[in-house]
């Protein structure tokens, strides 16, 4: 009698542990790669064999302002995000889904085995003078001025690379170099994301497959909160924290209530009722997939990085996001398995959200964002078996 599959598992590290394939039988896929150290000028010293031990060497340090309290804002709502106030544009649902990329780290898996660095020096020096982090920081201010350092240096260390890995990819398995993705900015609009994954028909027509919004780091950081801003999450930490006393099912949603045309336009009238910064943040990811007509964005500091999907059809309202990526957790490799998906490397399996919450009880609940009774830190603990994902714990 064959042997059932084992059902994932979940590491002390929080890492989760796939099989491969029925086909073949007793190998088990790795955990999500354990990051290699950053050094600077540097970067044989890590001894880089495999395309994945490349993807997974750890980003440079965190840069400090030009001075302190700065570079901590985030934009205002502008007239097209308001404008997607109605039921077929507007987020309704917000999904943590602690598997959202790593799923394709699984299915990627047997590919990148195919990656390796060919043991010679052309060769290796030729995708570590292309990809490796300490390559495209260098040159870099020590100082970040204004968002354009950050977006600057991010691109370099996190989204070029990883395009290159994926074109690396491409042409090994001998894809014509006409469809291979491309990064590029976006045309004039009142919604422009910061960056975006394209590729092209073959009557030369543009299609964006994924957008890319970069804030700096300390417009990324929880300022509300003393114990978030100690640990230095992110503006979206509560919505990526399960505490290890709750079970939630998976796909299980929280409440969005999009700002009215009032309220976001509160910040031009004085009004107090403007829309949160987590709220702008959501937001913005979201009016960016919208207008482009995409499914999947990357939202990112350099020192943290998140991925979102927007569902489809029944479940256009609904918005995933990712555990937040942070430098000693792989973001550039998970950038790959990003843009792998947006390629369609890898499948992504997005669950129809599962609503707890009875509409009729929070309808006098009428403030914009996340309705703080449905964030998974608020609900009643249950006792259950295994243990529930951490906010500090990225896949």
């Amino acid at each position: 009698m064959a042997k059932k599959q084992k059902k994932p598992q979940q590491s002390s590290a929080g890492a989760v542990r796939e099989t491969r394939s029925q086909s073949v039988k007793h190998i088990r896929i790795p955990l999500w790669p354990k990051p290699l150290a950053f050094v600077e000028n540097d970067p044989s010293a890590t001894k880089i064999k495999t395309m994945q031990e490349l993807l997974a060497v750890s980003l440079p340090p965190t840069r400090p302002a030009y001075e302190t309290g700065r570079l901590e804002g985030t934009k205002q709502m502008n007239q097209e995000e308001r404008m997607l106030y109605n039921e077929t544009t507007k987020m309704t649902k917000v999904v943590f889904l602690k598997d959202l990329v790593t799923q394709a780290h699984t299915a990627l898996y047997e590919k990148l085995q195919l990656l390796d660095i060919k043991d010679t020096t052309e060769d290796l020096l030729y995708l570590l003078a292309r990809i490796h982090p300490s390559v495209m920081a260098a040159g870099h201010s020590k100082i970040i001025h204004c968002e354009g350092e950050t977006e600057m240096r991010a691109y370099n260390t996190l989204f070029r690379p990883a395009l290159l890995a994926i074109c690396e990819a491409l042409k090994r398995a001998q894809t014509s170099e006409e469809h291979w993705p491309d990064l590029g900015s976006a045309p004039s609009s009142k919604v422009i994301p910061d960056g975006r994954l394209c590729l092209r028909d073959q009557a030369g027509k543009e299609k964006c497959i994924l957008t890319i919004e970069y804030k700096t780091p300390f417009a990324m950081l929880c300022k509300d909160d003393d114990t978030a801003r100690e640990a230095k999450l992110s503006l979206l930490w509560e919505l990526q924290y399960i505490p290890t006393n709750v079970k939630i099912d998976y796909g299980q949603a929280m409440r969005f209530l999009w700002p009215t045309p009032d309220e976001s336009t509160a910040a031009l009238i004085g009004d107090e009722k403007e829309a949160d910064p987590q709220t702008r943040i959501l937001i913005q990811v979201w009016t960016q997939m919208v207008v482009e007509e995409c499914h999947l964005a990357v939202l990112s500091s350099e020192d943290i990085t998140i991925f979102f999907a927007r569902g489809k059809g029944e479940n256009q309202d609904t918005l995933y996001l990712s555990p937040p990526y942070t430098k000693d957790r792989c973001p550039l490799y998970a950038v790959y398995c990003w843009f792998a998906v947006a390629y369609g490397l890898a499948d992504l399996k997005l669950p129809d959200p599962v609503v707890k919450w009875k509409e009729e009880e929070l309808i006098a609940i009428t403030a914009s964002g996340i309705t703080p009774s449905t964030l998974y830190s608020r609900l009643s603990p249950q006792p259950h078996k295994g243990k529930a994902v951490s906010h500090s714990k990225a896949s």
